[in-house]
């Protein structure tokens, strides 16, 4: 690390003394007024570019500090933490998405369960669980979700509530 430091304090040197160099070259004032202010410009630039890459976690951070040890595992648990949150929204959301499916092919479904995980960075389908009203077709439902949503047969599980008895 602190050799990229120095490297990074090398080169902001050797553009200073470039600049100074070029501002000299430049006789009129008018432009070399204009040149300065173009030229600190640059070097603010070229300073801050490394620390805002490094503040917002984007691009190269060569020789910029690490987090600790406990600090990513503090950010790993939080982390966790959110993905859970995240994962429960999405499920949410394929849910209300596969009930509005489902009465749109002429069901009637009492409830729909979606099980979502996330491992290795990949959001997986676990399995969706239909319940539908008495006296409803499930094979040409699961034919259906399975062509529109492109998920395997074996990961709908669909059954079919029993009637009602009054007496």
């Amino acid at each position: 690390m602190l050799a990229s430091l120095q490297q990074w304090t090398y080169q902001i040197l050797c553009l200073i003394i470039f600049m100074n160099l070029f501002l000299q070259l430049v006789h009129k004032e008018s432009y070399g007024r204009y040149l300065r202010v173009t030229a600190g410009w640059l070097l603010a630039l070229y300073i801050l570019n490394p620390i805002t890459l490094w503040l917002t976690g984007s691009g190269s951070t060569d020789g910029l500090p690490e987090l600790s040890g406990e600090m990513q595992e503090y950010s790993g648990e939080a982390f966790f933490g959110m993905d859970e949150q995240m994962l429960a929204y999405y499920e949410q959301g394929v849910e209300e998405q596969i009930l509005r499916f489902i009465r749109d092919e002429g069901y009637e479904p009492k409830g729909v369960r979606v099980r979502l995980s996330y491992e290795d960075e990949e959001m997986r389908m676990e399995g969706i669980w239909i319940l539908l009203s008495p006296g409803q077709e499930v094979a040409p439902l699961k034919e259906s979700l399975s062509s529109y949503y492109h998920i395997s047969q074996e990961l709908l599980y669909i059954t079919v509530a029993q009637a009602e008895t009054g007496q």
